[in-house]
């Protein structure tokens, strides 16, 4: 006998949720395998609720990143993932077979704001990168234009981990719905300010803050997991950005936080 199923949602927030806690019958699939199903809904749905992202691309629409706000399709689901979790360690490409953390990642989906939470922070992570792009050395090194911070993936899976903790709370000791609501309102209201504050700054001002020598200083030692490492680095910078009030003078201390 062949049983054949029809889901229909109104939010791709409870199709994944769905597909996570009620595949019966089936081989059990990782969360990755699961979130490729119903990867093309979940584009969507980031593109019509974050009109902060410019471009997004996929493996039907190739492309390369050339300005902020640019992501990569993959990319996004593996943020999607940090973001729920709130580990830096998330690889897309492997299985999570922690069960905690496939339970906390249900737990999340369960709450019917959490998507739009997600949004929001993705939101947040493109208006700033839009605002560091305004700085462009001119040198052509590795970190010579603002843009070159949330060029790489391990920044932006550093921000997103950082926000989520700040928003959602540490794993186990979850926020309830209003106070995760208030969290993200503040996060919004303090990463905006600092946008508006670095949209006014002169190119010359702007990378005096953005301290991209710094930067790449700290990301230029010798470890053996550059990727684990460059994680590390990002997440901790943001966790003091964010710990600060996004008040900072410059980003040097962030940097060097790690």
């Amino acid at each position: 006998m062949l049983r054949v199923e029809f889901w229909l949602a109104t939010s791709v927030r409870s199709m994944i949720y769905r597909m996570l806690v009620l595949n019966t019958s089936q081989v059990p699939w990782t969360i990755s395998r699961q979130l490729s199903v119903v990867y093309a809904n979940l584009l969507d749905e980031i593109k019509a609720k974050v009109p902060d992202i410019e471009k997004v691309f996929s493996p039907d629409k190739a492309g390369r990143r050339v300005a902020a706000a640019q992501f990569a399709s993959d990319a996004l689901v593996e943020l999607y993932i940090a973001f729920s979790l709130r580990k830096t360690s998330v690889d897309t490409k492997e299985a999570i077979s922690e069960e905690f953390s496939r339970l906390d990642f249900v737990e999340n989906l369960a709450e019917s704001e959490f998507q739009d939470q997600f949004y929001s922070v993705l939101g947040v992570l493109a208006r700033l990168d839009k605002a560091f792009s305004e700085y462009d050395s001119g040198t052509g090194g590795r970190f010579s234009k603002g843009r070159n911070v949330f060029d790489a993936q391990p920044a932006r899976i550093g921000f997103v981990v950082a926000a989520g903790l700040y928003v959602l709370g540490r794993p186990g000791m979850s926020r309830g719905a209003r106070e995760r609501s208030t969290k993200l309102k503040q996060l919004s209201s303090m990463a905006d300010a600092l946008v508006t504050k670095l949209n006014k700054m002169s190119p010359q001002k702007l990378g005096d803050f953005l301290k991209l020598d710094v930067l790449e200083e700290t990301l230029d030692k010798r470890v053996g997991q550059v990727g684990r490492y460059e994680r590390s680095v990002y997440f901790e910078a943001f966790k003091v950005l964010i710990e600060e009030e996004f008040k900072l003078p410059d980003l040097e201390a962030c940097w060097r936080a790690n």
